[in-house]
């Protein structure tokens, strides 16, 4: 058996259906900690789901702020 570094395990670790917060306003690295404030009723939703499960979001850049729930095409 081969033993699998660290960074295969976080890999590996990730769900195959992971829930997305769209951002506006704000750019984000990996590893980067900063205040996350959420509004909307669907957003909430979405926090609380996965902080009772995984613990993991996916985050996407908005192209333009507005109303995020216009859909992924006005998402990068």
């Amino acid at each position: 058996m081969s033993q699998k570094t660290s960074e295969e395990l976080k890999i590996a670790s990730i769900p195959e259906i992971l829930p997305v917060l769209p951002l506006a306003g704000a750019f984000v690295f990996p590893k980067m900690l900063f205040p996350l404030e959420v509004s909307g009723d669907s957003a909430i939703s979405l926090i609380d789901e996965a902080m009772a499960g995984d613990r993991l979001i996916g985050l996407a850049m908005l192209k333009q702020a507005g109303n995020p729930t216009e859909g992924p095409h006005k998402m990068r």
